[in-house]
């Protein structure tokens, strides 16, 4: 499967003959709705980790990865199934991506993913619910965000997804997030899950093809990492008076720290913000990480009227648009909002590369030269110092020199 595709071309998201494992995903709960957001918002490259109880894996499936016979190129669609505001129900194509390690842990089913491009319908009018349950079986029943549905939620797919597009760059992350604010809305007294989603901008190829096979982001030693993060809101005819919320880095690591504000604010529909993260000398790679946590604002004093739920008989549940709290369109400061973290993911960060080797190199081969001298009689033991001194250099250097 290829990544990397020019940075506004649409393209076929799978060849003709190609049968992809369908992940679905629900915003039934938390742990759900973190995955959709880190499915979303995550560059080309990232390695994500989805959970599936037995009951809702495919058997067939199940017996390959428990047999240790599922391919580690493995195709995937990462796909959220919900209803639209009008109650008919709906999925939405996410994210492309492919299995590297699969394994069976007792009754759940871990997949862990690189994930790809962005995958969307490219015709408005297409129906991709119909079109994804006829190459399905036991498709799940959509009730709505408050209950479960029984029904297979992983399975091979029996024929290619033929009428899917794909698109690695914030083209296509435009179109599923579109698709996603069509699920996720305030519905029965309920806030949405996620009122406005970020992506993180392709990285540069080197960091992005190490970040794909090792799951770190890689940094060299003295270079800079540049993080272009976006952040769109659902569309909305009213004034976004109040941030909705934030995205916000932290790093732990010795030898890397920001040279710019760690937050993003989402306080307009549509956004982007550049975050640079610079290394400090040192003298042998050092590991820590860079967390990314997605936090939503709700006013301190507002209460929700909720709505109790009716029970259908096998239907969707109608959507009942949630009315505005009171003071909601007034201007708040910091202290009469709440955070709440909806979502948070850690990026093991590597920071050393090639260049703390050369710099101890360097370093004790100026050391050896200085205790260099030539005897009179010239004789191969005269080596044998600067070697010895070249040689505790190195290996003492090469122990790193971490900063406080």
């Amino acid at each position: 499967m290829s990544f990397f595709k020019g940075e506004n071309q649409i393209v076929r998201a799978y060849g003709k003959t190609e049968k992809p494992i369908l992940c679905l995903t629900t915003l039934h709960h938390r742990r759900y709705v973190e995955d959709i957001i880190h499915s979303i918002g995550l560059p080309v490259g990232s390695h994500i980790r989805l959970r599936y109880r037995k009951q809702y894996v495919c058997s067939s499936l199940w017996d390959t990865v428990s047999s240790r016979r599922l391919g580690s190129r493995q195709n995937v669609l990462i796909a959220l199934i919900g209803a639209n505001v009008n109650g008919v129900p709906e999925v939405a194509p996410i994210r492309k991506g492919r299995v590297f390690k699969a394994a069976c842990k007792g009754e759940l089913l871990v997949l862990d993913i690189v994930v790809g491009a962005y995958v969307f319908s490219d015709n408005s009018g297409q129906d991709v619910l119909s079109s994804i349950q006829s190459v399905t079986t036991n498709f799940p029943s959509i009730v709505g965000p408050s209950k479960s549905s029984p029904g297979t939620y992983v399975q091979y797919s029996t024929a290619p997804f033929s009428d899917l597009k794909s698109n690695s760059s914030v083209v296509g992350w435009e179109r599923v997030s579109k698709a996603y604010f069509q699920i996720d809305f305030a519905i029965n007294g309920t806030s949405a899950s996620a009122p406005f989603l970020f992506h993180i901008g392709k990285l540069w190829w080197r960091t992005r093809s190490k970040l794909s096979n090792t799951g770190k982001l890689n940094i060299n030693m003295g270079h800079q990492l540049q993080l272009e993060i976006h952040t769109i809101a659902r569309a909305s005819s009213d004034a976004i008076k109040n941030a909705l919320g934030e995205v916000v880095l932290d790093i732990s690591h010795p030898a890397a720290d920001f040279i710019s504000s760690r937050r993003v604010r989402a306080d307009s529909s549509r956004d982007v913000k550049s975050i640079g993260i610079v290394t400090t000398p040192l003298f042998r790679a050092a590991d820590g990480h860079l967390s990314i946590r997605t936090c939503i604002f709700k006013p301190k004093d507002s209460v929700v009227p909720s709505a109790p739920l009716q029970a259908l008989q096998g239907g969707v549940q109608p959507a009942q648009p949630a009315q505005p709290s009171t003071g909601n369109q007034d201007m708040l400061s910091a202290e009469k909002r709440s955070e709440v973290i909806v979502a948070r993911y850690d990026f093991p960060l590597r920071v050393g590369g090639y260049r703390p080797w050369v710099a101890s190199g360097l370093i004790a081969g100026a050391a050896a030269l200085s205790v260099y001298k030539v005897s009179a009689q010239g004789k191969a033991g005269d080596l044998i110092i600067p070697i010895l001194i070249f040689f505790m250099t190195f290996v003492g250097l090469s122990f790193g020199i971490v900063k406080k």
